[in-house]
C-alpha cells in the first residue's frame, strides 16, 4: 500500500454486492484517517449478462446504499449502471472517472477472489497497469472455479487478438468501447453474429445452454 490510490473501484455481484461494499468501507476505514482523504469510488455493474431477467435497479446503486448507510459520502460515490460483465465495467467506469476529472492511474478495486486474476489482466492489457486488490472471502462451488477459469481464458484471447490486430490500444478506453464493446462484446454489441465471432461470445452459448439445462431439471423436480 505504498503507492497513492487515485480511484476505488468497486463490481458488483449479485447476492455478494452487500459484502463487496462491506470490504470497501473496512478497506477506507483501515488505510484513511478522514473520510476526506478517501479517493472517490465507483461502484460498476447493472447485474450480470448470464442473467436472463434484468433487475429494475441496479446493482451499482445497492451498493452505493450500502457505502452511504455504513458513513461515506455519498457525492464521493459514482454509480455505473450499466455494465453486465468485468470488461464493461472498467471500459464504462474509466469513462466515468475522465467525465468528472478523477484520475485512474493507480486503482484498487474489489471482486471476488476468484476474478481478481482477471481483472488484473483486463486492467494490464485495457489500461496498461494492474491494481491493488481490496481484500474480500467468499466461497465458491468447482462449478464457479470452471466457469471462472473459462471465462478468463476466452476474453484474454479476444482482448489479444484485438490488441495485436490494431483494433484497440492499450491505454485509449475509446477504441475499446467503439470497436470491441459496442460492436461484438457478447452482452453490449450490436453485431447480430457477435456470439459467434468471439471466444467469449461462443462460451456465453455454452453457459447459457448449460443454465437452461439446470432449470428444466428444476421444473421436473419440482413438477
Amino acid at each position: 500500500m505504498t503507492e497513492q490510490i487515485d480511484l476505488i473501484l468497486g463490481f458488483t455481484g449479485g447476492i455478494a454486492t452487500v459484502a463487496r461494499a462491506d470490504a470497501i468501507n473496512t478497506y477506507c476505514k483501515q488505510r484513511y484517517a478522514n473520510i476526506v482523504d478517501i479517493p472517490p469510488i465507483i461502484v460498476s455493474g447493472r447485474c450480470s449478462g448470464m442473467n436472463q431477467q434484468k433487475p429494475e435497479r441496479a446493482e451499482a446503486d445497492l451498493m452505493k446504499d450500502r457505502l452511504v448507510s455504513m458513513g461515506l459520502n455519498p457525492s464521493n460515490i459514482f454509480p455505473e449502471l450499466e455494465s453486465l460483465d468485468g470488461i464493461a465495467s472498467i471500459i464504462y467506469s474509466v469513462q466515468i472517472a475522465q467525465q468528472n476529472g478523477i484520475p485512474s492511474e493507480n486503482i484498487a478495486f474489489v471482486t471476488s477472489p476468484l476474478a481478481v486474476r482477471r481483472v488484473q489482466d483486463y486492467l494490464q492489457l485495457i489500461l496498461g497497469k494492474g491494481g491493488e486488490s481490496i481484500p474480500y472471502e467468499s466461497g465458491a462451488s468447482w462449478f464457479d472455479k470452471l466457469v471462472e477459469d473459462l471465462v478468463h481464458e476466452a476474453t484474454l484471447h479476444d482482448l489479444h487478438y484485438f490488441l495485436d490486430s490494431g483494433l484497440v490500444q492499450t491505454g485509449d478506453i475509446d477504441s475499446f468501447d467503439e470497436r470491441y464493446l459496442k460492436t461484438v462484446h457478447p452482452f453490449h454489441g450490436k453485431d447480430p453474429r457477435r456470439l459467434w465471432k468471439t471466444k467469449y461470445g461462443r462460451g456465453v452459448i455454452g453457459l447459457r445452454i448449460v443454465q437452461t439445462v439446470k432449470a428444466m431439471g428444476r421444473e421436473y423436480k419440482t413438477g
